[in-house]
């Protein structure tokens, strides 16, 4: 079977810059585990829902310091 048939044709896309929060909507939303990740009309890379799983683990443990609503005021 050709890869043209089986493919998702013009698939979503979100750039380096978006935020995670809305890719992680984005995923949700559309029902898709990946998302290319492309600058400049070019694929720069895929994130994966597993890419997520891995920042929120490293957010639960502290591992990334995440700003209090009073920080951010």
């Amino acid at each position: 079977t050709p890869i043209k048939r089986v493919m998702t044709p013009n698939p979503l896309v979100i750039t380096p810059t978006t935020p995670l929060r809305d890719a992680a909507a984005l995923m949700n939303g559309n029902k898709v585990g990946c998302l290319p990740v492309v600058e400049g009309g070019r694929l720069v890379g895929i994130l994966t829902v597993i890419d997520m799983l891995a920042v929120l683990v490293r957010v639960l443990s502290g591992g990334i310091a995440q700003k209090s609503s009073a920080q951010s005021r």
